[in-house]
């Protein structure tokens, strides 16, 4: 992919209320222009820390409001459709939207007045305490990575720096670029830049496992991304004493209870597994890779297999493959081979196949 060369181009980074424009070709940045980002950012984490979840909450919700992706630029960065792209935008301002952010932290803490004061439980006093400066290790797979990651990071109060994946440098940085619009200081407490990921040295100094730098500049990393990446990251945050939060490869599946819905029923969810499947071409965390049917249900498995592949060929034509998509289709087959799973034909084709 051709990376544009300014921000009204597409691509750009960003770094504590700065736009820094991308340059022709890969564009990353040295260790020590990280790690002095790391070191200053480091500095706002008391001003990250004062400031009120609900008043968080509310930027972010602003956000949702005027938040604008190119569809033209979003479809080319990520190698999907037009119309793929332009419902993830939507998908990326709903996950930002009020209701969805407390709904969030209500699943996830006792009480979230917590992340503002204490409160009594039982016989104590609690709080939350935000980690620091945040790490977002980042996959671009998907494009609500870069979003929903920094998103987290914000709304537990912490700093964040965003290691942008290669073939995405346009979430992040615009969604960092639209917080600022809506409070400058909070566009102060993220830097979202690039450097690769086999670039050990960078890693090593920003959890002080070098021997230049023996303390941590990373309170915690939140990372994302297949098998080796992850261990990878494992490894440096245990070896650091760093908080470690993984979202790590996943392989979805489906499962069909046939016996007791109709055709009718049977054909709308399988246009909807069939979407689920052909958008990104299973690379999404909820892209099915396997799917297992009921036996002797309302079909055998030679019709459901029918049924499946006309929702497929539907859900293509409403989401034609680019090139870019299928290369990295074919990757994630040799990566299940490489992983022992193998696929098999049943020879019998009756309702007695249960996958």
């Amino acid at each position: 992919m051709n990376r544009m060369n300014s921000e009204e181009n597409g691509f750009f980074f960003w770094d504590r209320g700065n736009i820094i424009p991308a340059s022709e070709g890969e564009h990353q940045f040295s260790k020590e222009y990280i790690l002095s980002v790391a070191e200053d950012l480091k500095h706002h984490t008391k001003r990250a820390f004062e400031r009120s979840i609900y008043e968080i909450i509310d930027i972010l919700d602003n956000v949702a409001e005027t938040l604008h992706f190119e569809v033209e630029i979003l479809a080319e960065m990520a190698g999907i459709s037009e119309r793929e792209a332009a419902e993830e935008s939507e998908q990326i301002k709903k996950f930002l939207k009020k209701e969805n952010m407390k709904r969030l932290l209500e699943a996830e803490f006792d009480n979230i007045e917590a992340l503002d004061g204490f409160y009594p439980r039982q016989d104590v006093l609690l709080t939350y305490i935000p980690k620091g400066l945040v790490l977002h290790n980042l996959a671009g797979n998907a494009i609500i990575v870069a979003p929903s990651s920094l998103a987290i990071g914000l709304v537990t109060k912490n700093v964040n720096l965003l290691k942008l994946p290669s073939n995405d440098f346009y979430t992040g940085p615009v969604i960092a670029r639209e917080i600022a619009k809506h409070d400058a200081e909070m566009g102060e407490e993220i830097s979202t830049l690039y450097w690769p990921g086999s670039d050990t040295a960078i890693y090593n100094a920003l959890f002080g496992l070098d021997c230049e730098h023996s303390t941590p500049l990373v309170d915690c990393c939140i990372a994302w991304g297949g098998q080796t990446s992850i261990q990878s990251m494992r490894e440096k945050c245990a070896k650091a004493g760093v908080d470690f939060v993984e979202h790590g490869p996943k392989l979805s599946f489906s499962v069909y209870f046939t016996k007791d819905i109709s055709r009718k029923e049977l054909k709308k969810a399988l246009e909807s597994t069939a979407i689920d499947i052909i958008k990104r071409r299973g690379q999404a965390c909820k892209s099915p890779r396997f799917i297992a049917v009921q036996r002797n249900g309302i079909v055998d498995i030679a019709e459901f297999a029918t049924m499946l592949r006309d929702a497929l060929i539907k859900a293509n034509e409403r989401y034609p493959a680019t090139e870019e998509t299928l290369e990295r289709a074919a990757q994630s087959k040799e990566y299940l081979r490489g992983q022992g799973f193998k696929l098999k034909i049943p020879q019998n084709m009756t309702n007695e196949a249960v996958v």
